[in-house]
């Protein structure tokens, strides 16, 4: 899934962009806005692919 666009959900909000990196401490990728956001494992709920 790295490179694509997908939606991180998480508890306070879904999050559009293309991703970057996924380890076991985050999350990080560059949202709509082109701004990076790093999201913390522990507030992932689901990671989702796009529809192309």
């Amino acid at each position: 899934m790295l490179g694509s666009t997908v939606t991180v959900v998480t508890d306070r909000c879904d999050l559009h962009g293309t991703l970057l990196s996924c380890t076991t401490s985050s999350i990080w990728l560059v949202d709509d806005g082109e701004s990076d956001v790093v999201v913390p494992m522990e507030d992932v709920r689901t990671v989702v692919l796009d529809a192309a």
